[in-house]
C-alpha cells in the first residue's frame, strides 16, 4: 500500500494564515491598547513624592528668632475643570493660617501664584491657644502645564503655590500645618486624586521690582506649596472611547483584502472610507490636547493606524495591476500574505511605541 504525501495548497494556506493573524490583531490589540506603558508607571511612580518637610536654609539662629512663622494648612472641597488644552483646573478650598504677630494679616494678604482667585470669603480671626487663628474658603483658577506625551496614559503633579507678598523671607515664613487633607468627596471623572505632600520653600525672584531702598538686585519671599496628584484611571472604557473608530477602520481595511482586487469599487472604497474614518479620528484626539512639539502616545497609535490602512491601498494596487497581466493566483497569495502580515506588524508597533 503506497501513501502519497501532495503538498498543502499556497493560497489555502495563505488564507488560513491571514485570517489567523486577523484575529490575533482583533484579540490582542486592545490588551496592548489599555496596557499602561513602562514609562508611563515610571513617571507615576517619580511623581509619587513623600510627605514633603518645611525647607530650611542656612540661617543664622537670630535671625530665625527675629522672623515672624505663619503656619498654614488646606483642605480640598472640590477639583473641577481639568482642561489639559487650556492648562487650567478649577479649586473649591480652604486655607487657615496661625501666627502669633497681631500686626500681621496673612489671611488678607496670601495670593495665588500660579493661579487666579476668582472668590475669597475670610472668617474672622479667633484666639487659638495664644495663636491668632483664621481661615478663608477659596475658589480658584489653577494654570499648569500638562505634560501630555504619554496621553492617554499621563499623570500629573499640580503644585497651588501661595506667597504672601507683604512680608519678605527675612521677616515672615510659611510652615506647613500636617492636618492638610482631600475631602472623601472629591472625585474627578477618568483621575484618582491624592495629596501627594505639603511643603514651604524660599522663592527668590531676580529683581528688586525698583524697590531700591532693599539694597539688593533679588527679592525672596516663603512660599506654599500644595502638591496634588492627578493619576489617569486604567480603564478600557477611555481607551474604546478615543481609538475605536481607528481600530474599526484598520479591522476593515485589512478585512478588504479578502476581497478580489479586481472588484475595484468595493476594495478600493472600503480603504478609502477607513482612511478618513482613521483621518477624523486623529484630529479628535489632538483637538483635545494643546499645541506641543512632542507626537503624543494617542498620536503615535494613530499614525500608525494611518500607516497599515494606506498599505493596504497601494496592496490593492500591486494587486489589480497582477491580475490584469493574468496572475489572479499570484495576487490572491499576495493578499493574504499580505493580511497576515500586516495585522501583526501591527502589533509589533504597538509593542514598540509602548
Amino acid at each position: 500500500m503506497k501513501f502519497r504525501f501532495a503538498l498543502p495548497d499556497t493560497l489555502r494556506v495563505t488564507q488560513t494564515l491571514a485570517a489567523l493573524c486577523i484575529l490575533f490583531l482583533i484579540s490582542t490589540a486592545g490588551f496592548v491598547a489599555v496596557r499602561e506603558p513602562a514609562h508611563a508607571k515610571q513617571a507615576s511612580k517619580s511623581q509619587q513624592a513623600p510627605e514633603a518637610l518645611p525647607a530650611s536654609g542656612p540661617e543664622s539662629a537670630a535671625a530665625k528668632a527675629d522672623k515672624k512663622i505663619v503656619h498654614v494648612g488646606f483642605y480640598l472641597n472640590r477639583l473641577t475643570e481639568v482642561s489639559h488644552k487650556d492648562g487650567t483646573l478649577r479649586i473649591d478650598a480652604w486655607f487657615w493660617f496661625r501666627w502669633k504677630d497681631k500686626d500681621l494679616k496673612p489671611f488678607e494678604t496670601f495670593e495665588l501664584v500660579n493661579g487666579e482667585i476668582e472668590e475669597r470669603q475670610p472668617t474672622e480671626v479667633m484666639d487659638d491657644e495664644g495663636f491668632q487663628y483664621s481661615s478663608v474658603r477659596v475658589r480658584a483658577k489653577v494654570f499648569k502645564s500638562f505634560d501630555v506625551e504619554n496621553y492617554p496614559f499621563d499623570n500629573h503633579t499640580i503644585p497651588i503655590e501661595l506667597e504672601d507678598s507683604n512680608s519678605e523671607f527675612k521677616l515672615m515664613e510659611f510652615e506647613p500645618d500636617a492636618s492638610s487633607k482631600l475631602d472623601p468627596s472629591v472625585s474627578v471623572d477618568g483621575w484618582n486624586i491624592s495629596l501627594r505632600g505639603v511643603r514651604s520653600e524660599p522663592h527668590t525672584y531676580p529683581t528688586n521690582y525698583g524697590f531700591q531702598s532693599l539694597g539688593e538686585n533679588n527679592a525672596t519671599y516663603s512660599r506654599f506649596i500644595v502638591e496634588l496628584g492627578l493619576d489617569r484611571h486604567e480603564s478600557l472604557l477611555t481607551v474604546v472611547k478615543l481609538f475605536w473608530v481607528s481600530y474599526l477602520a484598520l479591522i476593515l481595511a485589512i478585512g478588504a483584502c479578502f476581497v478580489k482586487s479586481s472588484d475595484i469599487d468595493a476594495r478600493f472604497g472600503i480603504g478609502l472610507g477607513s482612511i478618513f474614518a482613521a483621518s477624523a479620528n486623529t484630529i479628535a484626539v489632538s483637538a483635545e490636547l494643546p499645541d506641543t512639539p512632542v507626537i503624543t502616545l494617542a498620536e503615535q497609535i494613530n499614525i500608525v493606524t494611518v500607516l497599515v490602512i494606506f498599505m493596504t491601498i497601494f496592496l490593492s494596487i500591486i494587486s489589480l495591476r497582477l491580475r490584469h497581466n493574468g496572475r489572479e493566483y499570484t495576487a490572491e497569495v499576495l493578499d493574504f500574505s499580505c493580511a497576515g502580515l500586516l495585522s501583526v506588524g501591527y502589533i509589533v508597533a504597538l509593542l514598540v511605541i509602548f
